[in-house]
């Protein structure tokens, strides 16, 4: 909206329309080709990059759906997958027995 209230569309306006369009096409575009090309999806894809990153391969599940922007019942469900997949273990934290660790194999 305009400084008076009105609904006129603003460069800036269109510019960020654009920018959100090209983001969901490229992250679109990405995702068919990870799944035909490898059989995994995005998350798998962003999960398996912050763990390859982290120090041991290793990420609290909560700090893993922070980093990738998933609520924690969607990644219990991905650490499934990657489980399935063989590609993750799930391990218990020594200090905290509430909390879960996703490592690299």
């Amino acid at each position: 909206m305009g400084v008076d209230g009105d609904t006129t569309i603003t460069a800036d306006g269109l510019l960020w329309d654009g920018i959100v369009t090209l983001h969901g096409r490229v992250e679109n575009l990405l995702a068919k080709a990870l799944q035909r090309r490898h059989g995994i999806g995005l998350s798998e894809y962003r999960a398996l990059c912050r763990l390859s990153r982290a120090d041991d391969g290793e990420l609290r599940m909560q700090v893993l759906a922070d980093l990738i922007g998933l609520n924690q019942s969607s990644v219990s469900r991905l650490a499934v997958r990657l489980e399935t997949a063989g590609l993750t273990y799930r391990d218990s934290c020594p200090k905290d027995r509430r909390g879960v660790y996703i490592c690299l194999l």
